[in-house]
């Protein structure tokens, strides 16, 4: 990785910084000082002076994972490189950061000097699924369920999703349950939830939940039946129900979940019973 030409100098400059830590203590004071440097990176707009701030901020403190984080993002490296260079902050962080709190297990969201591990564990994990490494995605994810087990649905989403893909039905079931309080606040859940009864063949409950997904947000169907085109998943999370929006958040999810069980599609198609025409003669708001 050090020797490749597609890694930036910057990058090869944090990750001989990181190496040659091994038994350094940084004190509260250095910590600060690397703190400020850091905030100071993010708020120029200046590549060259940011990482020279972030690399000032790891040289006093090289457990500042949130340093590396920013540093890491800073041009555009191939994800292969990428995927490489996340590993190991991923290691990094496991052998001095978050042996330094272990106050904080279990709420690793919720503690400044830890928060920037859970978002390298995050951001390896969506390049795991987005270089289709789905083994390794789900690993990671799961990783992200163990360590920081009160986290919101930010990502039990991705790993329901990459589990109904992986036909792991069951496994995608039990992390669904976890989400129950969002069945009735997003539509990607609803749906889900649909798909999870289906496929324990409880079609009674199906209808039933097929019907309230209708409710909070008709459009959502009309993507996994095939009748809008599917569009990106990057779209805005937290919006209203009933909102076009929210229906594209999660369409691209939803259509390949429910394409991993043609069954369960024709059912939801011919046995639904869902005319979509009333709500494909509304124009869709566009997205943010």
């Amino acid at each position: 990785l050090a020797d490749s030409s597609d890694v930036t100098l910057d990058i090869r400059k944090m990750l001989t910084i990181l190496s040659e830590c091994y038994g350094r203590v940084v004190t509260e004071d250095q910590k600060e000082i690397a703190s400020e440097l850091t905030s100071k990176a993010y708020d120029t707009k200046n590549d060259a002076r940011q990482n020279k701030l972030l690399l000032d901020a790891l040289r006093i403190n090289p457990y500042g994972l949130d340093a590396c984080f920013l540093l890491s993002l800073t041009y555009a490296v191939p994800n292969i490189y990428l995927i490489e260079v996340f590993k190991f902050l991923k290691v990094h962080g496991q052998n001095y950061v978050l042996p330094a709190n272990k106050w904080s297990k279990g709420r690793y969201w919720h503690n400044p000097e830890t928060r920037p591990f859970v978002k390298i564990c995050e951001y390896l994990a969506s390049l795991y699924r987005v270089e289709e490494f789905p083994q390794l995605a789900i690993s990671e994810y799961e990783y992200l369920m163990k360590i920081s087990p009160r986290d919101n649905h930010a990502n039990k989403w991705p790993l329901i999703c990459m589990l109904f893909s992986d036909k792991k039905h069951e496994k995608a079931h039990s992390i669904l349950k976890l989400c129950e309080s969002d069945w009735d606040g997003f539509s990607g859940f609803a749906y889900a939830r649909v798909l999870d009864l289906y496929l324990f063949r409880d079609i009674e409950s199906a209808e039933t939940a097929l019907q309230k997904a209708r409710t909070q947000n008709p459009y959502t169907e009309t993507y996994i039946l095939g009748h809008q085109p599917t569009p990106s998943p990057q779209q805005p999370f937290f919006i209203n129900a009933q909102d076009p929006r929210e229906a594209k958040r999660f369409a691209a999810d939803l259509v390949q979940i429910w394409s991993t069980y043609p069954e369960a599609l024709s059912w939801l198609r011919y046995h639904g019973h869902f005319d979509p025409h009333q709500y494909l003669k509304l124009e869709l708001t566009p997205a943010l």
